[in-house]
């Protein structure tokens, strides 16, 4: 996951995943102070002014396995 300035391009910041489970799976969204960033196997929480990681969230589902995907804000409930 990576953040970039629009003005110029720069890179402000880059939060790296070493471990498969952990790369980015759908699409991503900003809701209030948070960046929500599916993976198959978690929903990171993060910090989109730093890249700080806020929370890592493993995702429990009643199928196996269980997958991230897109990601979108409904009524105030986050829905993968």
């Amino acid at each position: 996951l990576w953040a970039f300035d629009v003005d110029d391009g720069a890179l402000g910041w880059r939060l790296t995943q070493t471990e498969p489970e952990e790369r980015g799976y759908g699409q991503g969204l900003i809701s209030g102070p948070a960046l929500f960033w599916p993976t198959r196997e978690f929903l990171f929480q993060v910090d989109p002014a730093t890249g700080a990681m806020q929370r890592k969230i493993l995702l429990h589902t009643p199928d196996a396995p269980r997958s991230g995907g897109n990601l979108a804000v409904a009524d105030g409930v986050l829905v993968i």
